[in-house]
């Protein structure tokens, strides 16, 4: 933990300011210590040179998701940073990485730490990664050497900040809380006026055969049985995988077939963009769709709600992949 962290933080009981108390320090970071809020006392560990500003419970289902993906980003951690940082651009459209730049932001649930890596190198001021999970551990091997990125283990629905944050962003993880609604309008506390608020969630549109068919495999079979449901990801990929290489990556390529492949290819946005990531990553996506413990699909028109009901003016929002929706609003 870097000590400039401290000018963000606030802790999630009271809103006190933290004192830092180091046990192990290793040059300008801490390794090991404690925070203890000078309010009301309440005291959190750091570990492994991340701060665990943790609750002392969780809402039924969100320590089984954390720990899920905390399993995921230890099995399928990497992906090329050119190509990461083209996902960032699509996670964050319509807004685009050059408004980052010079900018404090939070990402809410920043798993392996990928997207801040993208926006350190982008040129943003500070980037605070945020996630209740384990992954954290991964995320830090990744970041350590960016001295503009910041790791802080605590809960979306009580965030350990204060209002400082110009961007807060969230990157396909609200639709994994039991109620996405409640982690949206919590985010947004923590932004300063005229500050933006970014997400990308699972859309209703175009998954209904997710929803009637796979969610309920998921939550009755598949989340409760996770090596079997990993074993099940991989011999999926092994037929799935060589159909989007050699089907639809070559027609969404060729400028003479692109617009048959966009119209008549079944699921071609998101199945092409799987065949440029790998083998590796089809598996992963493969057992987050189907082994996920919370899952929730939402309407362009649900997600836009979200920003009108928290008084965000100027909202945009676009389809990703055609199955998912982004939206984009800026606080008052």
């Amino acid at each position: 933990m870097k000590r400039e962290l401290l000018k963000y933080l606030a802790c999630p009981e009271c809103g006190g300011e933290f004192n830092l108390h180091a046990d192990v320090v290793n040059g300008e970071e801490m390794v090991e210590g404690r925070l203890t809020c000078c309010g009301c006392m309440r005291s959190y560990p750091v570990k492994r040179s991340i701060p665990r500003i943790n609750p002392a419970a969780l809402v039924d289902g969100k320590k089984e998701t954390a720990d899920f993906f905390a399993k995921d980003w230890e099995l399928f951690p990497s992906l090329d940073l050119k190509l990461a940082r083209e996902l960032m651009q699509a996670y964050v459209a319509p807004m685009k990485l050059e408004e980052f730049r010079g900018k404090t932001a939070l990402e809410a649930g920043c798993g392996s730490g990928r997207n801040l890596i993208v926006l350190a190198q982008e040129g943003a001021k500070d980037i605070i990664g945020l996630d209740l999970s384990e992954s954290l551990d991964v995320a830090y091997k990744k970041t350590r050497g960016y001295p503009n990125i910041h790791l802080v283990q605590g809960d979306i629905l009580n965030p350990p900040f204060k209002n400082v944050f110009d961007v807060v962003y969230s990157v396909g993880v609200l639709h994994h809380l039991p109620v996405p609604k409640e982690g949206f309008r919590s985010l947004v506390r923590f932004l300063k006026p005229n500050g933006i608020m970014a997400i990308t969630v699972y859309g209703k549109e175009n998954n209904e055969w997710i929803i009637k068919y796979l969610n309920p495999l998921r939550k009755n079979i598949f989340s409760r049985f996770q090596g079997f449901s990993l074993a099940l990801s991989f011999l999926m990929a092994l037929f799935v995988y060589p159909v989007i290489r050699f089907i639809y990556k070559p027609l969404n390529e060729i400028r003479f077939t692109k617009d048959f492949a966009k119209r008549w290819l079944f699921y071609n946005d998101f199945l092409y963009l799987l065949s440029r990531l790998g083998f590796k990553v089809t598996v992963g996506q493969i057992w987050d769709q189907i082994t996920a413990p919370t899952a929730n699909y939402h309407s362009k028109d649900e997600v836009r709600a979200w920003f009108e009901g928290a008084r965000l003016n100027n909202i945009r929002m676009s389809w990703r992949n055609k199955n998912c929706w982004n939206g984009v609003g800026v606080k008052s």
